[in-house]
């Protein structure tokens, strides 16, 4: 333990109020393991008060603390660096400490009595450092609804084309002006955040242009962003160049931009980043290589750690997954390569296109380590925009009443046609298109609900010869006047023409 003796400026911290404000911060972090220091203070509510006031005890216990934590440093430690230094203590080594101090010690006998408490642990721990869950905080408050919270590490999975882009521009719009935009599930409530777009395949003309339709899309001015940019709490990088490049066989380096980004979300208290995409993000020698990835999983998680701000990573889904479609949007390993990605995050979202229906999405939370998981969001994409909306299931189910009775009119009114239900669901008759152009509805949103019209007693089936063909065909009939057996949960015949 080398001897520190502080100087008056570096007591009455003039120079040293960024030190002051980490150790602040570990205090918070690990209230328990300065108990004993805030009661010879006398102020339980604040540790190190401003410079004017200092009186000698005060002075003391401050420069013997900053003694302790400068020992063996080149400069003022960071958070992490604290923490890694002294995460916890428990009631023994509090009492110990207690014990051990008064209002007349100097400055470096406080700071030799803190080296030799965290030695004794070491020593009765065989070099472990236990951390005092006991006295853990909360982690935090969503950054959104179902959201990460500050300083941890995310992803947004989804195939190529889905919308990921246009999603993460609406919650970053949400967190920065506070305002509900088209995704509600995902909207932030509270005080405006300061968020970060690091962009790789988009010039910024085209990310105004996104901007401005999502903007639009909310009912709100196309240049609602603009104030947002100026007061910085909406910053856009198009040309960061790489974060990560692996060279060889080694493995993957932070590059020069990494360390500015790094040092740029500190110095601005920046709360949100999305990095869009990995693979730009990181230039990997083989992007199937799990060990590669989780090196630069890590190495984000502990930028988020150390900055505070939540790093989210967008990544595309494997191919397999995205010929799934919507049926894989549960399964949080839906990403393309290996699983690393997604087992160092603590939060995946995940975004699956219909197969069928290319414009309806849905979206789901499949991964949460700070709250509940999130499923059965169903968006929809403006076919000329490109902007995704999330739609309400009392607006599907409204949908899909009028739906109901838009069917059963039509089947009223062209008894001529002799309409197979699956026909409609594939659009594999003259019928079926006929009755899908009409209604200028999707035929799988028809299909159903043809089932809920017969299910109902709406309508009912019948079989019928089919044409030029042995065999018949069940068509759709208006229901006899005396009504129709119950037909719920009976399928229909394959058979379509």
């Amino acid at each position: 333990m080398s001897t520190f003796t502080p100087s008056p400026a570096f007591v009455n911290m003039s120079e040293t109020l960024n030190l002051e404000n980490k150790l602040f911060g570990l205090c918070v972090t690990e209230p328990e393991s300065f108990t004993t220091a805030m009661n010879i203070i006398g102020e339980r509510d604040i540790l190190f008060p401003p410079a004017a006031g200092h009186n000698p005890v005060r002075q003391k216990l401050w420069a013997g603390l900053c003694a302790y934590y400068r020992d063996g440093m080149d400069a003022a430690p960071t958070l992490r660096d604290l923490q890694t230094y002294e995460p916890g203590w428990d009631a023994a080594h509090l009492n110990n400490f207690s014990a051990s101090l008064s209002p007349d010690d100097t400055p470096e006998r406080i700071a030799a009595r803190l080296v030799e408490l965290a030695e004794e642990r070491d020593m009765n721990t065989y070099g472990l450092k236990f951390s005092s869950v006991r006295a853990a905080g909360e982690p935090g408050t969503p950054l959104f609804r179902h959201g990460l919270v500050p300083g941890s590490f995310g992803v947004a999975v989804g195939p190529d084309g889905a919308g990921k882009g246009f999603l993460l521009l609406d919650v970053l719009l949400s967190c920065a002006s506070g305002h509900t935009m088209s995704v509600p599930s995902l909207k932030h409530e509270g005080e405006r955040l300061r968020c970060m777009y690091i962009g790789y395949e988009d010039p910024p003309e085209v990310l105004r242009y996104r901007l401005e339709a999502v903007c639009k899309d909310a009912a709100l001015p196309a240049d609602f962003w603009c104030p947002l940019e100026t007061e910085g709490r909406l910053q856009f990088v198009t040309d960061a160049g790489p974060l990560f490049v692996q060279r060889g066989g080694e493995t993957p380096q932070p590059t020069a931009a990494f360390k500015a980004l790094s040092r740029h979300l500190k110095e601005n208290s920046m709360d949100l980043c999305v990095i869009d995409p990995f693979r730009a993000a990181a230039l990997l020698n083989n992007e199937a290589d799990n060990s590669a990835r989780h090196a630069v999983a890590v190495a984000l998680r502990d930028m988020a750690d150390d900055t505070g701000c939540a790093m989210v990573i967008v990544h595309h889904a494997s191919k397999g997954m995205g010929r799934l479609g919507r049926a894989a949007v549960r399964d949080h390993q839906m990403q393309s390569g290996g699983g690393a990605l997604v087992t160092a995050a603590r939060w995946v979202l995940n975004l699956t296109s219909d197969t069928a229906e290319p414009d309806t999405l849905e979206l789901a939370v499949a991964k949460n380590s700070y709250g509940a998981r999130l499923y059965d969001v169903v968006l929809e994409r403006n076919p000329h925009t490109g902007t995704l909306r999330e739609v309400s299931h009392t607006e599907i189910g409204q949908t899909r009443e009028r739906l109901v009775g838009q069917v059963v009119d039509f089947i009223h009114a062209h008894p001529e046609l002799q309409i197979n239900p699956r026909a409609v669901k594939f659009r594999s008759s003259a019928a079926a298109k006929a009755l899908l152009e009409t209604l200028n509805a999707k035929p799988r949103d028809v299909f159903a609900a043809i089932e809920q019209a017969v299910s109902g007693g709406l309508l009912t089936t019948t079989e019928v010869p089919k044409a030029n063909k042995t065999g018949y065909v069940e068509i759709l009939i208006p229901p006899p006047a005396g009504g129709v057996e119950d037909t719920e949960g009976e399928d229909f015949e394959d058979d379509t023409f």
